[in-house]
C-alpha cells in the first residue's frame, strides 16, 4: 500500500519506537550469562542518560555540576585544606564519589567494549537522531555551552584529584591519598 508523498505517520512511528525497541535489547543482552565474549550490564543510568540525552539536546533538562567539581574548576593546584593525610583523603573520596573510580583503581581493558556499551551508544543515537541539525540546535538552545562546562569541570576533578594523590604521595600517606598503585 501506497502512503501520499507528505504522510510521515510511519517514519514518525518508527523514530518513537526504535530507543524502546533498542533499550529492550539492551536489557535483554545484560541479563545473558557471560560467556567467551563480554556482554556486559546496563545499568539503571545508562537507561536514564538515554532516555533524557533528547531533553539535554533541546536544553529543556541540565547536568548539574557539583560544587566540588566547581572548586575544582576554580582552583585545580589549590594547596590541600589541611596538609593531614586523613583531609587529604577526604578531598580525594569526595571527588570519587563524583567521578567515579580513578584509572589507578580500575582493571581498565582499553579499547574492549561489551555488547551492552554499544547497545547503550546505539540507542543514544536513536533517541537523538530525530533532531534535525542536532549539532545547530545544540549550540542555539545552549546545550552545547552547558555540556563543554560540564566537561571541563569534570577534567579539573579529574586533575584535582590526581594533584591530591602526588601531595599524599610525596607526604606518604596511605591510599587513597596517595595513588594505589605509587611507587614504593
Amino acid at each position: 500500500m501506497r502512503r501520499p508523498p507528505g504522510d510521515r505517520s510511519y517514519s514518525r512511528a518508527c523514530v518513537q519506537l526504535l530507543p524502546g525497541l533498542l533499550l529492550s535489547i539492551c536489557c535483554a543482552c545484560s541479563s545473558v550469562p557471560d560467556s567467551r565474549y563480554s556482554v556486559g550490564q546496563v545499568s539503571a543510568a545508562d537507561v536514564k542518560s538515554v532516555a533524557h540525552q533528547p531533553l539535554r539536546d533541546l536544553d529543556l533538562e541540565r547536568q548539574e555540576i557539583p560544587i566540588v567539581l566547581l572548586d575544582a574548576a576554580h582552583a585545580p593546584y589549590a594547596p590541600p585544606s589541611a596538609y593531614e593525610c586523613g583531609a587529604i583523603a577526604s578531598e580525594i573520596l569526595a571527588l570519587d564519589t563524583v567521578l567515579g573510580p580513578d584509572i589507578d583503581t580500575t582493571d581498565w581493558d582499553a579499547g574492549k567494549d561489551t555488547a551492552a556499551s554499544v547497545l547503550v551508544d546505539s540507542a543514544r543515537d536513536a533517541a537523538t537522531s530525530w533532531i534535525p541539525l542536532r549539532g545547530l540546535v545544540r549550540r542555539v538552545t545552549g546545550a552545547e555551552h552547558h555540556s563543554r562546562q560540564v566537561a571541563a569541570a569534570t577534567l579539573a576533578g579529574s586533575v584535582r584529584r590526581g594533584y591530591l594523590k602526588g601531595v599524599g604521595y610525596q607526604m606518604r600517606c596511605v591510599p587513597p591519598a596517595p595513588s594505589a598503585k605509587a611507587p614504593s
